[in-house]
């Protein structure tokens, strides 16, 4: 894994991730633990998130970056997939390869605490799943 870090190593921006306000915490959890091995990781959050105006952001995604896109929603319907396909669709050719969706599990969230874990992105899995995108880009 750390082979295929070490090609974004530095490059600010290299790792562009979008997030809802829900998922910040975890997502820079997890950013901060990818930058400790030296991946430079730019995070965005909008301020709305419906119409979510991709034009003043696109402009700072790096050509040859990976884009990943956390989100709580169900990945096929969620928030996640609307703003992925607007960001494949204004940076095609700019970015590595589609955006990467990190979503919580197609099911309903449960109010126990120890169940919601089961069905919710932890830190570690936007982690553990960013590394292993970078890995194979």
């Amino acid at each position: 894994m750390d082979a295929a870090r070490g090609r974004y190593r530095g490059r600010a921006g290299a790792l562009t991730v979008f997030c809802a306000g829900g998922t910040l915490t975890r997502t820079v959890e997890a950013a901060r633990a990818l930058a400790a091995t030296g991946v430079a990781v730019q995070i965005f959050v909008p301020s709305r998130l419906f119409p979510f105006d991709l034009e003043p952001v696109v402009g700072y995604v790096e050509a040859g970056s990976l884009v990943a896109v956390v989100d709580d929603g169900p990945g096929p319907a969620g928030w996640a997939s609307a703003v992925g396909a607007g960001l494949a669709t204004h940076l095609w050719g700019v970015i590595r390869k589609a955006p990467v969706l990190l979503t919580s599990a197609a099911s309903v969230i449960p109010a126990a605490k120890e169940l919601e874990s089961r069905v919710v992105l932890s830190a570690e899995d936007i982690e553990t799943r960013l590394a292993r995108e970078l890995e194979t880009a």
